[in-house]
């Protein structure tokens, strides 16, 4: 065919300028350039056959096709199915997200509140089992309210603890904050409740007193409850 034997002669040309063949002479000590290959162009080969063509492709469009890159953007169709099918997801994720972080922090906030809570009754129920016994065989209290009691211990150790605001006072220190309420109740030996504010013989009659601390944040409520038997203690 005409095409063939038209790059046949380009090629033996190219071979003879390689080898230096071509009738030319040259100057063993001239150094002549490598020959440069020649640039073929579509009307070098003449006409093609039918059924045949010379296509040039952009080198980006073969790039794009052979890593699978389109050379297209997206339809407007596109953007919205990939709009919905994100609202989708995020719509069946969130929300148990959202619940798992509520019951962390749920959690977090009953532990607190119960290491305090606990922590400040065994300390109020502790040192009430500790109030002196007067020579009457009466405790020593010197006041008794709902939410306060004044008494002095058995090393002469005068101690309050009462509500103030949103906090629980030992004397003028604080024992716990985060209080909602704080209840001291009082009962004699016959285990019959006594009503605050008590006096005279009521205080000496004292043989059990419970106290009910309340505690809230956070919308999250916690009540806890403590106790002392002062009739099991002997005064100094």
């Amino acid at each position: 065919m005409r095409v063939e034997s038209e790059v046949l002669k380009v090629e033996s040309q190219d071979r003879r300028l390689e080898t230096g063949d071509g009738g030319v002479e040259r100057d063993p000590s001239v150094l002549s350039p490598e020959p440069s290959v020649p640039i073929r162009r579509s009307s070098d080969f003449g006409e093609l056959p039918s059924g045949l063509s010379l296509r040039v492709e952009d080198s980006r469009a073969v790039i794009g096709r052979r890593f699978g890159i389109g050379t297209r953007g997206f339809t407007l169709i596109e953007i919205i199915l990939v709009t919905l099918l994100v609202g989708i997801l995020a719509g069946m994720l969130i929300p148990p997200l959202q619940q798992g972080v509520q019951s962390y922090s749920a959690i977090k906030t009953w532990g607190k509140l119960t290491s305090q809570g606990r922590e400040a009754t065994n300390r109020m129920a502790r040192e009430m089992r500790n109030i002196q016994k007067k020579a009457n065989n009466g405790p020593n209290i010197s006041s008794a309210n709902a939410t306060s009691i004044t008494f002095v211990d058995a090393w002469n150790n005068t101690i309050t603890f009462a509500l103030s605001g949103e906090t629980v006072q030992r004397n003028t220190d604080t024992l716990v904050d985060q209080v909602s309420d704080l209840q001291f109740r009082y009962f004699n030996g016959s285990n019959t409740e006594l009503t605050p504010p008590l006096s005279g013989a009521e205080l000496d009659n004292v043989r059990r007193i419970l106290l009910v601390l309340t505690l809230a944040e956070g919308g999250k409520t916690l009540s806890m409850t403590g106790q002392a038997f002062v009739r099991d203690l002997t005064g100094v």
